[in-house]
């Protein structure tokens, strides 16, 4: 069912990372990887579980010119 959801879309992940690209390579689905260079530092005030959406958050925005109606972006983040 979620394949034939998004057949018309093109799946855009946006990680450096082998087994998070196999994931998305397990849906049976073609998968565009694209790496941007983000500078992954927060400001102070944010605490580590709020970081995490800030991080998304900027590697997405890092992608927001290039992006086209069709494709969907995904940025996942890990914080340790």
């Amino acid at each position: 069912m979620l394949k034939e959801k998004l057949s018309k879309y093109k799946l855009i992940f946006a990680s450096g990372s082998p087994r998070r690209q196999q994931f998305f390579r397990d849906l049976d689905r073609d998968v565009t990887i694209r790496i941007k260079d983000v500078e992954e530092t927060f400001p102070a005030e944010l605490t580590a579980g709020d970081s995490r959406g800030y991080f998304a958050k900027l590697k997405a925005y890092a992608f927001e010119v290039d992006l086209v109606p069709v494709e969907i972006l995904s940025t996942i983040v890990t914080i340790v």
